[in-house]
C-alpha cells in the first residue's frame, strides 16, 4: 500500500472511530435532557426521599412484597394556614417529611406515589394535627382518630 492510500486510510479510520464515539455520546446526552426536564417539574421540597419510609411499615416487613404504586392527590382547604404538612403510614408519621403547596385559591396540595391498599394519614396545619374534612372515613389508631383512604 503507497504513502496516499494509507493516509486517507488512517483518515478515514479516524473519521469513523470519532463517528463510533459521537453517536453514543449524543444518544446519552439526549437521555440526559430528558431526565433534566423530567425532574425539573418535581419539587424535591415536597417528596423527600427517607429510605424505606414511604412503604407501610406493616408491608416492608414481608420480604416478598413488591409494591404496586398509585399517584394519590391529597388537598386540603386551609387559606389562612402558613404550613401544611402530610403524615400518615406511608413516612412513618414524621411529621415535616410531605410539605404541602399552596395554590392561589388557598387549597393546600400534594400528589404522592403510594402502594395499592389502604393508607392511613393526618394533615399537620401549623403544626397542629387535622382530619382530612372531605373524607368521612377514620378509624382509631393508638389513641388518635385519622383519616382513611383506600388507594386503588
Amino acid at each position: 500500500m503507497d504513502e496516499g492510500k494509507r493516509n486517507k486510510f488512517v483518515v478515514f479510520l479516524m473519521f469513523l472511530i470519532g463517528l463510533l464515539l459521537l453517536v453514543p455520546s449524543t444518544f446519552f446526552l439526549e437521555k440526559i435532557r430528558e431526565y433534566r426536564d423530567f425532574f425539573a417539574g418535581i419539587s424535591p421540597g415536597v417528596l423527600k426521599q427517607t429510605g424505606d419510609n414511604m412503604i407501610p411499615e406493616d408491608l416492608h416487613k414481608n420480604a416478598d412484597f413488591k409494591p404496586r404504586l398509585s399517584f394519590v392527590e391529597f388537598t386540603l382547604e386551609a387559606p389562612k394556614a402558613k404550613t401544611v404538612y402530610l403524615m400518615g403510614n406511608f413516612n412513618h408519621w414524621t411529621p415535616a417529611t410531605i410539605k404541602m403547596l399552596k395554590r392561589e385559591s388557598g387549597e393546600w396540595s400534594v400528589f404522592l406515589p403510594l402502594p395499592l391498599g389502604r393508607c392511613q394519614y393526618l394533615f399537620v396545619v401549623d403544626g397542629k394535627n387535622l382530619l382530612d374534612p372531605k373524607n368521612p372515613n377514620s378509624e382509631t389508631l393508638n389513641g388518635e382518630t385519622v383519616s382513611v383512604r383506600k388507594v386503588r
